[in-house]
This record gives C-alpha cells, structure tokens and sequence, in this order.
C-alpha cells in the first residue's frame, strides 16, 4: 500500500465535508495519508470544527483497527489564521495554538471547548444555578463577536448560544461543547459554529415515546418544530419549580430567527437540513454527535422585539406530538429585549 495525497482547497461546510469523504475513502487501501493544506484558502467556523473533530474521530478509530496506518500534513506552515485559531492542533497535529489557548478580539473567537463541568463548578462557587452560569457565559461570548452599538444583535447571538448550549448538556450526553466564531465587516456577516460530538439529535428524540424516527432527516425536522424534546412530552418527570427546564422550543426559536434574518444549519448523523430566508433544503452530513451554524447580517437585524414576539405567539400555537408544555419560563422571558437597553 502507497500514502495518498488529500488536498484541503476550503473548509466551509461543503469543503470540510468533501474532504473528509476523500480521508474516509482512501484511508482503507493505503498506508498513510497526507493531508495537503497547501491549498486552502478559505476557512470558516463550522468547516473548522466540522473536519478536527472528524479527523480526531477518524484517527482515534484507526489507532485500534489499523494500527499501521500513518497520518501526516504538508503546507500548513503558512497557514497562521488556522493556527492562531486553534485548528491544527484540535485534531493533533503539533503546530500553532491549541484550543482555549488564543486571545480572541470583536472581530472572531479562536476554537475553544466549553467544559461544562466548569461552568458548574463556577456557578457552585457564586451560587447560582448552573444554567444562569451558562446564560453569563452566553452573553460574554455574544459580546466579544458584536460591536456595543448593536446590542439587539447581542441579545440574539446570547440566547441563541445559550439555547445551543443548554441543548448539548441536557440532551447529548457530552462533556463540553467546541465553539469558534468570525465576524467579516467587510461582509457584515457573522458566523457561530457549535458542535458536540454526543449522541446526535436522533438518539436523543428517541426517548420520546410519541415520536417514530425512521432517520436522522427526518428527526432533524422534528427537532426544529416547537415543541419536540426527547425529555418533555406528555408523562415526563416534571421539575415544575424549575423555570430552566426544557421544553423543545429553543431550537425551534433560534433555528427561526437564524432563518429570517439569515441562515441556519443543523447535521446530525448522515444527514443536514439550510433554513433560510424562507427555504428549507436538505444536504448530507457525517458526525455522529450534532453540530450548528448560524450565520446573519448585523446591520440587516431589525425589529428584533417583534420578531422575537411573533415567534413567541407561532411557538405557542404549534406543539408537537405528545407535547403538554410552554416554554420554559426563563426562554421565553429572555426573549423579550427591552428597547430601553440601547445604547
């Protein structure tokens, strides 16, 4: 058996996805494999995360099932955006920052893993719950990609990470969550990326006894309908003094404001689902766990309050099967900005 070349022109979630199509493929009939970064030229939050986590994933396999096979990289030298940020090194090869190690700016956040036992321990030590933990933590992150005069656009990205977030630890059985962000001015466009690599979104759904899955599409659509939890549903254990418990609307909130004021992607297992601006298009995918794109144009974000009110009445109106819950109490009282905190 002979190394194959594999080279790495983009990673967008299209490109990381090729990519790692071609790794999949070639790595079964040769000795090694040699990712060619020379290539790249364009890389973006969702494609960075998407192709480590693969490629960690990938090789962690074929440690135990071909204990011969050898991974090595040429051109990633001149590749500084993708070091500083933390890429290289998420899937263990030994050049520039590794995760949680770069400072970030307003402009983008570096790969980082949001350990979630730190987030409790941190709010054991200021007692608080461990979801106000995650709400601050949210907002921080919200702030570090958004300029101060956009504080609408804050709030969003807040609650959106916070609903993502709270996703992974009450659903996905992961211990943290992997996050990177960019914003492009020039594009006025921002991108936040977030991936687990846990039990994907059909796994999880499965519990709900309401619901047949028959694939990961399908359940992907489920899950951004209002309503849809794979812990909530009519005869689940109820934590009523608990205005955080889950109710299956997070998803189904961010997935819609992502959709009208730009885009939207979940995968899961072997299959993807684009919302945006009014459209719904299926793709492939290729992760076990779950992982979420949502891009938008600040400056285009505009009657933030209404939309967010008009969803609110939508949600309550449409509910899934089985399901016999509002959301949660602090969902929906986050969802409403007050205009008087502009700046």
């Amino acid at each position: 058996m002979t190394e194959l070349r594999v080279a790495i022109p983009t990673l967008d979630r299209a490109g990381a996805l090729r990519s790692l199509e071609e790794v999949r493929q070639v790595a079964d009939s040769h000795s090694s494999v040699c990712l060619d970064f020379g290539p790249l030229r364009r890389s973006e939050p969702l494609g960075m995360l998407l192709f480590a986590a693969s490629m960690k994933e990938f090789r962690g396999g074929f440690r135990s099932l071909r204990p011969d096979l050898k991974f090595r990289a040429i051109g990633h030298e001149g590749k500084q955006y993708q070091a500083h940020m933390g890429f290289f090194k998420m899937f263990g090869l030994d050049f520039g920052s590794i995760p949680n190690e770069s400072s970030g700016s307003d402009k983008y956040e570096p790969i980082r893993f949001l350990d979630l036992k730190e987030i409790e321990q941190e709010a054991a030590d200021e007692y608080l719950e461990v979801h106000d933990g995650i709400q601050r933590r949210s907002h921080e992150l919200a702030k570090l990609l958004i300029r101060d005069d956009l504080p609408d656009v804050i709030e969003t990205l807040a609650y959106s990470l916070r609903e993502i977030i709270r996703n992974s630890l009450e659903h996905a059985r992961v211990e943290g969550v992997w996050y990177c962000a960019q914003y492009w001015p020039s594009r006025d466009l921002v991108e936040l990326a977030l991936l687990d690599q846990g039990i994907g979104i059909r796994r999880s759904l499965g519990r709900n006894p309401h619901l047949s899955l028959a694939s990961d599409q399908e359940a992907l659509k489920q899950a951004l309908q209002p309503g849809i939890s794979g812990v909530a549903y009519k005869g689940a254990p109820k934590r009523r003094a608990d205005v955080w418990q889950n109710s299956g609307f997070g998803l189904y909130m961010t997935s819609r404001l992502a959709e009208k004021h730009g885009e939207f992607f979940i995968g899961s297992g072997d299959a993807g689902l684009v919302l945006s601006k009014g459209k719904e298009s299926a793709t492939t995918f290729g992760l076990a766990g779950t992982a979420i794109s949502i891009r938008f144009k600040p400056q285009k974000v505009a009657a933030l309050p209404d939309t967010l009110q008009a969803l609110r009445r939508a949600a309550s109106e449409r509910t899934g099967p089985g399901q016999d819950a509002m959301p949660s109490t602090a969902s929906m009282s986050s969802m409403v900005i007050s205009r008087d905190n502009k700046s």
